[in-house]
């Protein structure tokens, strides 16, 4: 005789589900719930807007997802996903052609899977701790990566621990925390308020009166062209030392720096004074 019980009937899940925790880390095993999370949204859609056909429901949920990287001015979208089992997402460029998510270069590559890992939580009233965002990332991308961690979830405090001072650039000085080592060896922090503006600045400002680099250039150019300045100061310009450190500065940075042109204007004025008062 045989015996069948009904009592206990075993759900299998096919679709992603996140569990909110107090902390939820992201790392490779997020990432490999990507093709899960677009799958699990085109039927969250679905079931939203039953009016919708399949296909309007898959343009949909990609016209989200690249609405978050249209700022970044990117040739690059998503299209579709592999109709195999894996289920991988496919990109298109402007020109029609198409491409794997390992075909993506480096920085494409982060920006998908770092900004989509983060999408995948739908964050709501929560802290979003982003660390080094710029890595990988060309400095054009770190100026609006801002923006695009912005547009993600509803009403979240995002904060970022950042060397970049692109990122720096783009936002507010009052949401600029510092931290600093002092010489005991301990972290001290300045408010934003304590800076020079940021937001909208030159990197070379950034770089100098925010993240306290004494120069943008490289540190042996900017010794050399220190002591060739110097010299012009103390009308040492017409010895041999002079006219090799000034061939040397000049061979490096050419003629049209802006620096350069200044001691060549100083020089000038310090040799015309000199030809007057011996005319005289």
């Amino acid at each position: 005789m045989l015996y069948l019980n009904f009592e206990e009937i075993k759900k299998a899940q096919t679709n992603l589900k996140k569990e909110y925790n107090f902390i939820n880390i992201l790392d490779s095993y997020e990432i490999k719930d990507i093709p899960s999370y677009i799958a699990t949204r085109i039927s969250k859609v679905a079931n939203e807007e039953e009016n919708l056909t399949m296909g309007q429901v898959r343009k949909k949920v990609f016209e989200e997802i690249n609405g978050i990287f249209e700022i970044l001015e990117l040739d690059v979208k998503l299209s579709e996903i592999s109709k195999d089992e894996n289920s991988m997402p496919i990109f298109k460029d402007s020109s029609g052609k198409k491409f794997g998510i390992n075909e993506l270069s480096s920085g494409e590559k982060q920006l998908f899977l770092r900004t989509l890992a983060i999408k995948m939580l739908e964050p709501e009233n929560s802290i979003i701790m982003i660390d080094e965002p710029e890595l990988s990332l060309h400095p054009k991308w770190q100026q609006k990566i801002v923006d695009v961690y912005k547009k993600i979830g509803k009403n979240n405090q995002i904060i970022l621990a950042t060397h970049s001072p692109h990122i720096l650039g783009s936002v507010e000085k009052e949401n600029i925390i510092l931290l600093i080592k002092n010489q005991d060896g301990n972290v001290e922090t300045r408010l934003g308020k304590e800076l020079g503006n940021s937001y909208g600045q030159t990197m070379e400002r950034i770089l100098e009166d925010i993240m306290g680099l004494k120069t943008d250039r490289n540190p042996s150019v900017y010794e050399l062209l220190n002591q060739v300045k110097e010299m012009v100061k103390n009308d040492n310009y017409e010895s041999f030392e002079f006219e090799r450190k000034y061939s040397k500065i000049k061979d490096i940075l050419g003629e049209d720096d802006r620096d350069l042109f200044l001691v060549d204007m100083d020089l000038q004025i310090k040799k015309g004074r000199k030809f007057f008062y011996i005319s005289n």
